[in-house]
């Protein structure tokens, strides 16, 4: 369970991400996403992917957090975390490549990137699915 810091912390780092990823997206996306109740359901997503993705103790939250600032602001990330708008898969090596240059030099206890990003995305659509202000768009992209 995060402590409220963390979740505070989180639900701002998923707007900006959201804002980020709002600008990598089409015109077409951008404009049908930056609505007030879609791009709140869409940072929900953000935030319960960013939350799978922080370590569960607080020491490790506390040596992880800073980074993960940096990880989420970085073009590849953004460009990867876009990809759960349009319904795909981002590509897990790119980000954990990202996220051992992000960490590359610190001294920091194991972590298992790999098994916390698939469980980022996979936080992110179960919440999508059960977001109805994005339920028409993410089913509309998960078409062929």
């Amino acid at each position: 369970m995060l402590d409220p810091l963390t979740t505070a912390y989180l639900a701002g780092a998923a707007a900006n991400v959201t804002s980020n990823i709002l600008q990598v997206l089409g015109k077409r996306w951008s404009q049908d996403l930056a609505a007030t109740p879609r791009q709140q359901a869409l940072e929900r997503c953000y935030q319960a992917a960013l939350a799978a993705l922080v370590p569960d103790d607080n020491l490790h939250q506390a040596l992880y957090q800073p980074l993960l600032e940096a990880f989420i602001s970085a073009p590849a990330v953004i460009a990867e975390l876009a990809k759960l708008v349009r319904g795909r898969t981002p590509d897990l090596e790119t980000l954990v490549d990202s996220f051992t240059e992000v960490t590359a030099g610190y001294t920091l206890p194991p972590l298992d990137v790999k098994a916390r990003l698939a469980a980022s995305v996979e936080a992110f659509v179960q919440v999508a699915e059960q977001e109805s202000a994005l339920a028409y768009k993410y089913k509309e992209a998960m078409l062929p």
